[in-house]
């Protein structure tokens, strides 16, 4: 099994993964986490249905294990199947009501099924009255994003204005928190403020980049910094080049990530009729 995982996580080597998880079920069949590694790499290659059984039956072997209950809820969220993500949410939140992450998860499903705003922001702020998520970078940014969905832009610039993180770094992102701000100053219609904090996210990214050249995260980043800062040919090409890095064919995950980035890239660029097409696309199969 750990050789599966070193393929996975280290190579983003599919193949070899799966090679490696198989072996290692065929010695012992009830293995929750070999199971968890088959599912793992069967949702990375776009098979999302064979993904929900495996995790399903290794949550069946271990029905108080939140991590693989939320394995269940993300993947049935990621193909749109609200009804049934939400009963393994709840699930999630009833065996582990300390983690932040499944809070996100909730609030998010809510603002994708419905729409509901009010509805998202309450599970996030249930979730801040039991003292969960106050020091958690994610949470801080799930609730940035529910507070610009509901157009609470100055309470989203309070709040990271004083948190302490610099950048949401993490799997699928890597955006320095001046991003954030400068999308948020935009809205309120500060122009000059927003260009200020675009500048900055710049510097930061531009560093970034030099330590690690092929880190689609960051290229897509700077892409939405050069849109935000007018610079139309270099935002495009960055965000295609992060599609380029990690495409969908290898990464079906992360990879329809760089593809909304891109839309947005487009969007803010003035190009809407490629935005659209990209977000078409997000459309036509299991993505955010």
């Amino acid at each position: 099994g750990a050789m599966g995982w070193y393929y996975y996580h280290c190579r983003l080597d599919y193949e070899n993964a799966l090679r490696e998880f198989n072996l290692a079920l065929k010695a012992q069949p009830n293995n929750i986490d070999v199971l968890l590694g088959i599912g793992a790499v069967y949702r990375r290659q776009g098979r999302f249905d064979d993904s929900i059984v495996l995790f399903k039956r290794a949550a069946e072997i271990d029905p108080r294990s939140a991590s693989l209950i939320g394995a269940v809820a993300e993947t049935y969220l990621r193909v749109r199947k609200y009804v049934e993500a939400e009963q393994y949410i709840d699930r999630t939140i009833n065996v582990a009501p300390d983690k932040p992450e499944w809070y996100c998860d909730k609030a998010y499903l809510y603002a994708k099924w419905k729409g509901d705003i009010q509805k998202a922001r309450k599970v996030l702020e249930d979730a801040e009255q039991r003292k969960v998520g106050a020091q958690d970078p994610l949470f801080l940014h799930y609730t940035v994003i529910i507070d610009m969905m509901g157009g609470r832009y100055q309470g989203a610039i309070d709040r990271l204005e004083t948190a302490e993180v610099k950048v949401f770094d993490y799997q699928y992102w890597y955006i320095p928190k001046e991003i954030l701000l400068a999308q948020l100053n935009g809205y309120l219609k500060r122009s000059q403020k927003a260009r200020t904090y675009y500048d900055a996210a710049r510097v930061v990214l531009e560093r970034d980049l030099h330590k690690h050249p092929d880190d689609a995260r960051i290229h897509s980043s700077l892409g939405i910094v050069y849109a935000g800062l007018g610079r139309k040919d270099d935002a495009i090409r960055e965000g295609k080049h992060a599609v380029d890095l990690l495409p969908i064919s290898r990464e079906a995950v992360i990879g329809t990530i760089r593809v909304q980035d891109l839309a947005l890239i487009y969007t803010m660029a003035g190009e809407q009729d490629a935005g659209v097409d990209q977000l078409e696309k997000l459309l036509s199969i299991p993505s955010d």
